[in-house]
C-alpha cells in the first residue's frame, strides 16, 4: 500500500544556510503538492521570521535559490515561489524520481525534515542509495507502512507504543494525582520499569514529532 519515511537532512547539506545565518529564527514549510516532475518539487514555500524584510533579502541572495517571487506577506509569514539550484534540487529530485510524494517538510537553522510517501520499501532503498551516491548523508528517523500509519491516525506510533500509551491513559497514569504508578503499569505489561519508561518516552516523542513539531513553525526539530 505504501511506505511513509521521515528523513532529516542537515541545513548545510540541503538549503538556505546563508538565509539562516542572516535570520536564525527563520522557519520554512513547503506547501504540500504532488510533484509530477523532479525539477518542480517544493516550488511554494511558507516562510516565517521576526524580521520578514530581512528574511526576504536573505532568501533572494541565498546561493541555493535561483529565482524567488513573493506571492503574499502577512504580519508573521510570507509565501514564496522558489526555483532551487543544483545540490538543493538534487535532494528533492531523488524522492520524486523514486515515485515519492512529499507529505510534509519543515526547515530550521538546525535541519530540514521531510515526510515522504514511497510506493514500497524498494523505492525507499533506491532513494536512499541515490542520496548517498550523490554525496548526501540523510538520517532516516522512521519507516512505517502506510496501513499502520492510517491505523493510528497518522500519529507515527508503533503498535506497541500505541498499546502502552492507551493503557496508561485508561488506567489514570496521566491523571493528577496519578491513578497508577509506572511500576504498576510495567507489571501489567510484564516488562521492567525501565523498559516501560523507554516505551513511553519513544511514544511521546513520536506524538510530538507528528503533531506539535509538524504543525507549529515555532518548534525546531533536533537531528
Amino acid at each position: 500500500m505504501g511506505t511513509i519515511v521521515d528523513v532529516l537532512v542537515s541545513t548545510g547539506e540541503f538549503a538556505l544556510t546563508e538565509t539562516f545565518d542572516c535570520v536564525p529564527d527563520a522557519v520554512f514549510e513547503p506547501i504540500r503538492i504532488v510533484a509530477h516532475e523532479p525539477r518542480r518539487a517544493m516550488p511554494l514555500l511558507w516562510a516565517g521570521a521576526s524580521d520578514l524584510e530581512r528574511l526576504d533579502d536573505a532568501l533572494r541572495a541565498d546561493e541555493t535559490t535561483r529565482t524567488v517571487t513573493q506571492l503574499s506577506m502577512g504580519a508573521e509569514h510570507a509565501l514564496y515561489r522558489v526555483t532551487w539550484c543544483g545540490r538543493t534540487q538534487a535532494v528533492t529530485e531523488t524522492f520524486v524520481e523514486a515515485n515519492g510524494t512529499l507529505l510534509n517538510a519543515h526547515g530550521t537553522a538546525d535541519c530540514w525534515s521531510f515526510r515522504v510517501l514511497f510506493p514500497d520499501q524498494s523505492a525507499v532503498s533506491s532513494a536512499y542509495d541515490v542520496w548517498r551516491d550523490r554525496g548526501f548523508d540523510p538520517s532516516i528517523r522512521h519507516v512505517n507502512e502506510l496501513a499502520e500509519t492510517l491505523q493510528y491516525s497518522g500519529t507515527g506510533l508503533s503498535q506497541c507504543q500505541h498499546e502502552v500509551l492507551t493503557e496508561a491513559f485508561r488506567t489514570g497514569y496521566y491523571d493528577i494525582p496519578r491513578g497508577i504508578t509506572l511500576g504498576e503499569l510495567a507489571t501489567n505489561f510484564d516488562v521492567s520499569h525501565q523498559a516501560l519508561s523507554e516505551r513511553l518516552r519513544r511514544g511521546h516523542r513520536a506524538l510530538l514529532e507528528t503533531t506539535v513539531c509538524q504543525s507549529s513553525p515555532s518548534v525546531r526539530q533536533q537531528p
